[in-house]
């Protein structure tokens, strides 16, 4: 059962990351039609904002690559040692989603700018 539960940790990691990933390509693909147009126009400002907006986007996505990595050890730790690392997980995942959120906060703070 334990062997089941770790593989089931995996592909539910593996599914994530591979996910992100795809769906930041076609985020980066799609943000960047309206820039290709303006640079028609204004290419100096829309550069700058195509560049704001790609590395928005990867910064997003690594986040979420890496809150699936931190959780998908948790998880493991958890399959590991059992009931007693329960309420610690708990707090572990709750400063994961904390950090992930104050970098978020960040990404978004300096795209405004």
């Amino acid at each position: 059962m334990k062997d089941q539960l770790k593989h089931l940790q995996e592909l539910v990691q593996d599914a994530i990351d591979k996910g992100a990933t795809n769906v930041e390509q076609v985020h980066r693909r799609i943000a960047e039609m309206p820039f290709s147009t303006l640079e028609k126009f204004a290419s100096g400002p829309a550069k700058k904002a195509n560049e704001v907006s790609q590395h928005t986007i990867g910064t997003i996505y690594e986040s979420i690559r890496g809150l699936n990595e931190k959780v998908g050890r948790l998880a493991e730790e958890l399959l590991n040692r059992g009931d007693k690392v329960a309420a610690t997980a708990t707090t572990e995942t709750k400063k994961v989603v904390k950090s992930a959120r104050s970098a978020a906060k960040k990404v978004v703070s300096k795209a405004r700018k």
